[in-house]
């Protein structure tokens, strides 16, 4: 018999978009917008006056498994991503 690893099934993805910081208000249309076949995701943001601003993106997977989970509950692997945008 075959041991089947979790490193041949593909790993669950996900990510949660947010304000990190700016002037006013961020309004996400699906803040936790699903991951297609192609590992691509979009939503749309709305903010509520002109400024910069930086939000975060943090994105995971579990291929860690069980024995990873973090503080928190965040499986192994994840990490955070910020992206500036000027509105005028």
């Amino acid at each position: 018999m075959r041991k089947v690893r979790n490193a041949e099934r593909p790993p669950n993805l996900g990510l949660v978009w947010s304000k990190y910081r700016g002037p006013g208000t961020v309004t996400f249309d699906d803040p936790t917008p699903a991951i297609d076949a192609t590992s691509k995701s979009d939503t749309t943001v709305t903010f509520s006056r002109p400024g910069e601003y930086v939000l975060r993106v943090l994105a995971w997977d579990d291929s860690g498994g069980q024995n990873a989970i973090m503080a928190g509950g965040f499986f192994c692997c994840w990490t955070n991503g910020y992206v500036t945008v000027q509105v005028q």
